[in-house]
């Protein structure tokens, strides 16, 4: 399939290929003519600025494209070993014991992870999924640690995810899998109990990290583990380590043998420092991507300092980089023996997903509300004239955007002088009444959405009380105060029933769960975070996905904080894509300075 050369002495330059390995990054292969910035700028979706191929998964895919664009494409004899290797890990995955028949990405993502798994160190061992909402992490994990137990590698597997998603893991394990596994949760005592059985996996949430530490250590100390970090965001950091890495950490050194798997498609947020902690996760004593500092001194062009006021008159310090994109399109390169990345943008990988088109929808406030708006931006020019904090502004004016009937429910002063001033009600909000109207009309087509908002008591409840006015059937889902029982109840109901036409979430449902049966996403306001909005979308947009004409909705506010909020979404977006290597492309507009409350809430 491919030609292998030793000489370019007979080989014309004009429109040839040459292929060779990188000298610097492992296992990669970059593709030389006569002008690369012509061919960077063809082929831009399938290699970084440096002419290396993003992701090795796909290499067939490319040189079939640029074949068919009239190249003849040269591999150079040095590509051999990484051109076995490609081969090898193509090969479909046949795993005793597991249900399902992975896709060639996810195989091809197994057959590494399971070659590492045998290396001496943890740190050789150390794999990283980070894959598309989607594309099959769970599938990756079970058929991992059926196959690592199954050749006695791995005698425990400890998998930790999201308080909301336990129950969720644990039923993927159990249905797909012969391993015992069990989620572990209730008193100090029976956790004890659980720790102590013959459980093969046992799935934890972040926090038991740290509470149940020594009992964890002990455990651990006994056997060789595979940790399966599933949304491994809640363990990074671009400064301080919070006290479940800290106690992960801890329980990795102790373990007799650790393999760490972290899975996650939203690591970078709005720092790649973040992306650059992922390969602190295995204990190992230096980073690929180097220190902190050498990581700031490569790829940030500029890091300004910010003091941030507090309400009570105190401040803290701050940092805003301005990182180089250009720069950050070798991060992916220097990782990429050890990690794996899936986007549905992939040319290789995108025919695996239905498609997700994404429409902003612009919302005009009314001058009923507009005048609160107004009002609050006034006594937020005031505070900054005081020189207090404007925290507490940037805040009361995204209620407002959302609904002025919040300002009665929260307890913050400013936001209950302005309600006693104000009529704040539901009366006016435009943006309440478009949301209605646009669900009746999917209630009346028989059609399910599923629907975000950030805000439990200021937002959600409101919604679902309106709903339940409008006979609109509904579940909530939420974090706080919503038992686990309640949470899977309300998964169960909506997944079961055709006729429940709206699953109602906080943010607590943005990560996990799989709606195959909703063809739509509301996103009542943008998240502040480009990998939430993401992650919320993805609720519906799969893998196995069934359903045609999937589309997300972002509600945005004219001439508001939300429009300002929406410009910083699309400049993280810009981010990601430069540090992961894929095009992000779930939303469009243009880049912006990082954000401060200024900005935010006066729009200079």
């Amino acid at each position: 399939m491919y030609t292998i050369i030793d000489s370019l002495a007979d080989i014309s330059p004009t429109n040839s290929v040459i292929v060779e390995p990188h000298p610097e990054f492992l296992g990669e292969l970059v593709f030389q003519t006569l002008n690369p910035q012509a061919f960077y700028a063809s082929y831009r979706e399938w290699v970084s600025r440096y002419c290396v191929l993003n992701e090795l998964f796909n290499l067939s895919k490319f040189v079939e494209q640029l074949e068919s664009d009239g190249w003849s494409v040269y591999f150079s004899r040095s590509c051999t070993p990484t051109l076995e290797s490609y081969q090898k890990w193509l090969q479909p995955v046949h795993i005793a014991g597991f249900s399902l028949n992975p896709y060639p990405f996810q195989s091809f993502g197994l057959n590494r992870a399971l070659e590492r798994s045998q290396a001496a160190s943890a740190a050789d061992r150390f794999y990283f999924a980070g894959w598309c909402c989607g594309a099959g992490k769970s599938i990756f994990a079970t058929a991992g640690a059926q196959e690592l137990v199954n050749r006695g590698e791995v005698s425990l597997v400890i998998a930790f995810t999201l308080q909301k998603l336990k129950k969720n893991l644990c039923k993927f394990f159990c249905d797909t899998t012969q391993l015992d596994a069990i989620v572990v949760d209730g008193s100090v005592e029976r956790r004890r109990r659980l720790y102590a059985g013959d459980a093969k996996v046992l799935v934890l949430n972040y926090d038991k990290a740290w509470a149940d530490l020594d009992l964890l250590k002990e455990l651990v100390s006994h056997h060789n583990t595979l940790f399966v970090l599933d949304e491994v965001q809640k363990l990074l950091t671009d400064g301080k380590k919070n006290r479940s890495r800290r106690a992960f950490d801890e329980i990795v050194k102790a373990a007799q043998r650790a393999t760490v798997w972290p899975m996650s498609a939203t690591v970078v947020n709005h720092s790649p420092l973040k992306y650059r902690d992922v390969f602190n996760l295995a204990g190992a004593r230096t980073n690929p991507l180097g220190t902190k500092q050498d990581f700031e001194d490569r790829y940030a062009d500029n890091k300004r300092r910010f003091k941030i006021k507090t309400k009570n008159g105190g401040s803290f310090e701050t940092i805003f980089y301005d990182w180089g994109l250009d720069k950050l399109q070798e991060v992916r390169h220097r990782v990429s023996d050890r990690t794996q990345s899936v986007r549905k943008t992939d040319p290789a990988i995108r025919d695996n997903f239905k498609g997700l088109q994404n429409i902003v929808v612009p919302v005009q406030m009314s001058a009923e509300d507009r005048k609160i708006y107004d009002a609050i931006v006034e006594e937020a020019a005031a505070a900054k004239e005081r020189e207090e904090s404007l925290a507490t502004y940037y805040r009361l004016l995204r209620y407002v955007c959302n609904n002025p009937a919040s300002l009665s429910k929260t307890d913050d002063p400013v936001g209950q002088s302005i309600a006693d001033r104000y009529a704040c009600t539901s009366k006016h909000c435009s943006k309440m009444e478009l949301f209605l109207e646009q669900v009746e009309s999917l209630q009346d087509s028989e059609e399910q959405v599923v629907v975000f908002t950030q805000w439990t008591n200021l937002s959600l409840f409101l919604l679902g009380d309106e709903l339940a006015q409008r006979k609109i059937k509904h579940v909530l889902h939420f974090g706080v105060g919503q038992s686990d029982r309640e949470s899977q109840l309300a998964q169960e109901t909506f997944k079961s029933d055709p006729e429940c036409t709206v699953f109602l979430s906080s943010d607590a449902g943005a990560y996990g769960l799989n709606f195959q049966n909703a063809r739509y996403v509301i996103n009542y306001e943008a998240p502040y975070s480009y990998d939430v909005l993401m992650q919320r979308n993805s609720r519906i947009d799969r893998a196995d996905s069934y359903l045609d004409g999937l589309t997300a909705y972002v509600y945005v506010t004219e001439n508001s904080v939300e429009e300002r909020i929406w410009d910083i979404n699309n400049a993280r977006r810009e981010l990601a894509s430069a540090t992961l290597g894929t095009a992000e492309v779930l939303s469009y507009g243009k880049e912006t300075e990082p954000s401060t409350l200024d900005y935010l809430i006066f729009g200079k």
